[in-house]
């Protein structure tokens, strides 16, 4: 399964890339802003200046649907994000290595960022899924598609606040500019 979602911002590429990504890879606690991310730890951290690697466990929480609660514990919803930001590219990739059932899930995404001109600019994400759980993967993939895509969407005012008007969510200091 392939979810992609896009995102347009009345603000100029750079802006919208220093607000969101730079400010990501700097802190990706900041994604503690999304619904149904309750955990967010950094484990690794290599910035050579044009590229950045990062790795971030990540737990989340929420309803199992009952015919899937056999299968999944809310323990079982932490993963590891082996993500790539390219600088020259403004394309972050990432890989998902899931705690439980490793061999089964899949999960690999894209982030890019566009000019559309000199004032909007947006954001595109591809995320691609395979679940491989006989007799319950097409349900499975449906409902984290689905979680997915409510998440991303219920943080796309708060993302549009940050780099619209500047908007720092609370907990977090505005970026050091002489920072790379």
């Amino acid at each position: 399964m392939i979810v992609r979602r896009s995102f347009e911002f009345n603000a100029p590429r750079q802006t919208l890339v220093e607000n969101l990504m730079e400010r990501y890879i700097r802190d990706p606690s900041v994604m503690l802003n999304s619904p149904n991310l309750k955990g967010c730890k950094l484990l690794d951290h290599k910035d050579n200046g044009d590229a950045v690697d990062l790795t971030v466990q990540y737990s989340a929480f929420g309803q199992i649907p009952k015919v899937v609660q056999h299968l999944l514990t809310p323990e079982m919803l932490t993963w590891i994000s082996y993500g790539h930001w390219d600088r020259n590219k403004q394309v972050y990739s990432f890989d998902v290595e899931t705690m439980y059932f490793t061999k089964q899930v899949h999960c690999s995404g894209v982030q890019s960022y566009h000019a559309i001109d000199e004032n909007r600019s947006v954001q595109k994400m591809e995320m691609k899924l395979r679940i491989s759980i006989p007799l319950f993967s097409a349900f499975i993939e449906k409902e984290i598609a689905r979680a997915f895509v409510s998440n991303i969407d219920s943080g796309y005012p708060m993302a549009k606040k940050m780099v619209e008007e500047g908007y720092i969510p609370e907990g977090y200091n505005k970026p050091d500019p002489d920072t790379p």
